[in-house]
C-alpha cells in the first residue's frame, strides 16, 4: 500500500510525476571498484505508486 514518506523534515515527492505515495523496500546495490572488487551496499528504494520511478538511499 503507498505511503508518504518524510526525511529530515521534507516530504519525498516523485520527480517524473510530482506524486507523493511511494512504497518501501530494502535492496543491495552492487558495484566494482577501481581495483575490480565487488561490493556490495544495503540500501532502501521507495517505488512511486503512480509512475514507478524507483528512488534509492544508501543505508550507514
Amino acid at each position: 500500500m503507498p505511503e508518504e514518506f518524510v526525511f529530515n523534515g521534507r516530504r519525498l515527492v516523485c520527480p517524473q510525476c510530482r506524486n507523493n505515495q511511494f512504497e518501501r523496500a530494502e535492496g543491495l546495490i552492487e558495484h566494482a571498484s577501481f581495483f575490480g572488487f565487488k561490493r556490495s551496499r544495503l540500501a532502501e528504494n521507495y517505488t512511486c505508486g503512480e509512475c514507478g520511478y524507483v528512488h534509492w538511499f544508501l543505508l550507514k
